[in-house]
């Protein structure tokens, strides 16, 4: 079922049926149980756990208790287990029903050697909830093995409900994602990840290219490459800053660090709310030291008035982050802490403003070396998806990708450092 659309709803009214059935109209000397899974146990698996005893509780059951991972009501009970690889699940037996909560971001392995045998003494089904996600997650291999069954003996075993079919029901969650395709850009031809398999319920190749040879075609602008700011009222400028290594070993390729300058502007009022951004400026050096170039970089940035600057702050980069919001002002400074979460997030956000037309990169003029170096790196990009994350970089063997990174984290400054613009009102007595 599409993101939001009632999986978890219709989960637990499957388990209040089986457990009210089982669990009051069956000898008490048969004991009934019902097992759930999750990713994690807190907050998932406890979030169904509390939402089973709430449906309960509203439905007029009294008879029921709930502990910190099992509900009973009579003759039957309900456990909740994570799937997380240290969590303690073994010797468990399911008889009403063996449910996987979130199967796309299931640990494999906790399936096939902890979860699974829970059903084989009692043949209990197996029902896997989720969006998808990569065509080699749980979610996607059971749907498979499952699809493989219906061809033989004709019993429907997969039930698909993409965003689609859930609008028909509530309008309101069409329009919720129709604004998130345009927002996102996606289009059969620059598909967006999160539309794609959150949505449409489509899977996505485990592994590929970040870019298609349609976004790479929507990431070169016309615009030139710029020495100075200009003066036009509607230039705000941003940077983004990926902090490499400072040469100390003598190798012959260090990592690069790269400002990234460009030119921001925000759409009208009542039009989508992301920028549009311009590449108009690179900055390349290749084993700096950090020390030296502080005040280089610092009086780069203030040279081109940058309203704001997101920047590289792990490890090596976190002294030249502070320098920064120090001289800058902390405002003026997104110091980001790269993970892989939030390298996910920025990933999303690039695929996103290149979808839309709202990243462009500058027309070279001639050959320029700072632009074929972006633009063989945006090729190059590979992407992973896996566990609800956009792994995305560039294999080593290919080069860097830092000149990339750099661009992400424009566009990250690019939504930080809109300008604020006063408003005059009048207001009759």
């Amino acid at each position: 079922m599409s993101r939001q659309s009632g999986k978890n709803e219709v989960s637990t009214r499957v388990e209040t049926s089986l457990l009210t059935t089982y669990g009051l109209l069956t000898p008490s000397a048969d004991r009934n149980r019902g097992i759930k899974a999750a990713p994690t146990q807190d907050p998932q698996a406890l979030r169904s756990l509390n939402r089973l005893a709430a449906h309960l509780r509203n439905c007029g059951f009294r008879g029921f208790s709930a502990g910190s991972n099992a509900v009973e009501l009579g003759a039957a009970s309900w456990w909740f287990g994570s799937g997380e690889p240290t969590a303690n699940a073994v010797g468990d037996t399911a008889n009403l029903l063996l449910e996987f909560d979130e199967a796309q971001d299931f640990d494999q392995d906790k399936h096939d050697k902890d979860y699974a045998p829970m059903a084989a003494a009692t043949a209990a089904a197996r029902v896997y909830y989720g969006t998808p996600w990569s065509d080699f997650d749980l979610l996607e291999t059971m749907r498979l093995d499952a699809a493989d069954r219906e061809r033989r003996d004709g019993k429907q075993r997969v039930f698909t409900v993409p965003w689609d079919r859930v609008a028909e029901e509530v309008p309101a969650y069409g329009l919720f994602v129709e604004a998130e395709i345009a927002r996102l850009g996606h289009t059969p031809a620059t598909p967006h990840p999160i539309i794609r398999t959150q949505y449409e319920l489509i899977p996505m190749a485990g592994a590929g290219r970040l870019f298609s040879a349609e976004q790479l075609r929507l990431l070169q602008g016309d615009h030139p490459p710029l020495a100075e700011p200009q003066a036009a009222a509607l230039n705000t400028y941003v940077a983004g800053l990926d902090v490499g290594g400072a040469n100390l070993s003598g190798a012959d390729n260090p990592d690069e660090t790269v400002l990234a300058i460009g030119r921001s502007r925000f759409p009208g009022r009542g039009q989508t709310a992301n920028p549009n951004i311009a590449l108009i400026a690179l900055y390349r050096w290749q084993g700096l030291d950090h020390d030296a170039a502080r005040h280089e970089i610092h009086s780069i940035l203030e040279r081109w008035r940058v309203a704001h600057v997101a920047v590289d702050a792990t490890g090596i980069g976190e002294p030249l982050a502070v320098h920064l919001a120090a001289r800058l002002g902390h405002r003026r400074v997104t110091a980001l802490k790269v993970s892989r979460e939030s390298k996910s997030s920025l990933g999303f956000d690039m695929l996103a403003a290149v979808n839309t037309g709202a990243l462009k990169l500058y027309r070279p003029d001639g050959f320029d070396q700072d632009h074929a170096e972006l633009t063989a790196q945006a090729r190059n990009c590979r992407r992973e998806l896996t566990a609800g994350k956009l792994v995305w970089a560039v294999d080593p063997k290919d080069g860097h990708d830092d000149a990339l990174f750099a661009l992400a984290l424009l566009v990250r400054a690019a939504e930080r450092g809109r300008t604020r613009v006063a408003t005059q009102r009048a207001f009759r007595q």
